[in-house]
């Protein structure tokens, strides 16, 4: 990710952050690492709390540290887990959403925490071998590399995200859970995703009956000369839908170009609920005219 095209024509552009020094690039994009890493990564996250309940559960001895730990594992991190479940859904209030917003120091001292005792759960009691310390080195080279990149996103830590999974699963073999053996969980899994097939497609459903109205405003505004363009956002959780976050840029001008828009016209995002007239009573086409 870090040398390809569009990353490095990215690095040239954004001046400001090439002038940064090696420490200042790194403190810049820690909250970027923790966001897409781990406070966004939703599934894996819970991977982690859980393997890291289990160890600690089997091998701390002192009562109060095992709770006080067990706390600290769970808590937080389920709390950005239930927020990142139901935030594309409802409305949640400001201060819940703090929770997964990389900017608060807070926030990023949990996890840097977090990851700080799940690699001392590991190495203490687990005494890991050699394919674990491989998987955990390609996973910290591959995000180590976007650290000295201004241009973040899910897909960048996508193949870091693959490496821990291999860790995970090859904790869980070490610690010889045996949970596929067990029927009853078996099953829990399969109505877990029964679940979220059937949620996923109500989502999907939803984003495409919200790309329709979106089509229709665009088409709207075109047929009455706009100036400026509002784009109804489209939203990012769970799937990539296209939004171009600025009126400039190879994004903005693919994204004009498709829909027939002036390339000199800005682009303003809003939410559907903001759009001032009722886009069910529009007589026009959703089709691009691009």
């Amino acid at each position: 990710m870090y040398f390809s095209p569009g990353t490095q024509i990215r690095v040239n552009v954004e001046s400001e952050f090439t002038s940064l020094s090696l420490f200042e690039k790194l403190l810049y994009n820690i909250p970027n690492l923790l966001n897409f890493t781990f406070i966004r990564n939703s599934f894996l996250t819970l991977f982690f709390i859980i393997l890291m309940s289990i160890i600690t559960k089997r091998n701390v001895k002192n009562r109060f540290l095992k709770w006080l730990l067990l706390f600290f594992i769970i808590i937080p991190a389920g709390i950005t887990l239930i927020v990142n479940f139901l935030s594309p859904f409802i409305t949640l209030p400001n201060i819940m959403l703090k929770v997964i917003n990389p900017k608060i120091i807070f926030i990023d001292i949990y996890w840097i925490l977090f990851i700080i005792l799940f690699m001392f759960l590991i190495i203490y009691y687990l005494k890991i071998d050699k394919a674990i310390w491989y998987f955990i080195v390609l996973a910290i080279i591959s995000n180590g590399a976007m650290m000295f990149s201004p241009v973040w996103g899910g897909r960048t830590a996508c193949f870091t995200t693959f490496m821990l999974y291999m860790v995970l699963f090859l904790i869980t073999k070490k610690l010889n859970l045996k949970i596929f053996d067990n029927s009853i969980f078996i099953k829990f899994m399969n109505l877990i995703c029964i679940v979220f097939i059937v949620l996923f497609t109500v989502y999907s459903i939803w984003i495409y009956m919200l790309n329709i109205d979106r089509n229709k405003y665009i088409n709207y505004q075109l047929d009455n000369n706009a100036k400026e363009y509002e784009i109804i956002i489209l939203p990012v959780y769970y799937t990539w839908n296209l939004n171009t976050w600025g009126s400039d840029g190879d994004f903005a001008y693919n994204f004009k170009k498709a829909y027939g828009i002036d390339r000199d016209a800005q682009l303003v995002y809003v939410s559907k609920k903001d759009v001032d007239i009722n886009l069910d009573d529009l007589n026009v086409s959703s089709k691009l005219r691009g």
